[in-house]
């Protein structure tokens, strides 16, 4: 399990990529400022990944298909998380 200060989670489909997901996970909230979200991953028996970002009461998860992980967790966050 790969984790950082406020990025954690496990993956059990594909654990060589946990270093990845972080990483994106962790440029994503660079870029938007957003350093302080709470984030939890994790993947489910199909191979998707599901991205928690908490900041106080405010959550949303991020869905992201089989396949289109760890490459798309950068723009699918940007296009996605409502700051």
């Amino acid at each position: 399990m790969t984790q950082k200060e406020n990025i954690t989670g496990k993956l059990d489909t594909d654990p060589g990529a946990e270093a990845k997901v972080v990483e994106e996970i962790e440029r994503a909230l660079h870029f938007l400022r957003a350093e302080t979200y709470e984030c939890t991953y994790a993947d489910d028996e199909a191979g998707d990944l599901a991205i928690k970002l908490e900041n106080g009461d405010d959550q949303q998860t991020i869905t992201l298909e089989a396949r289109a992980w760890p490459d798309d967790i950068f723009k699918r966050i940007l296009a996605e998380l409502k700051i």
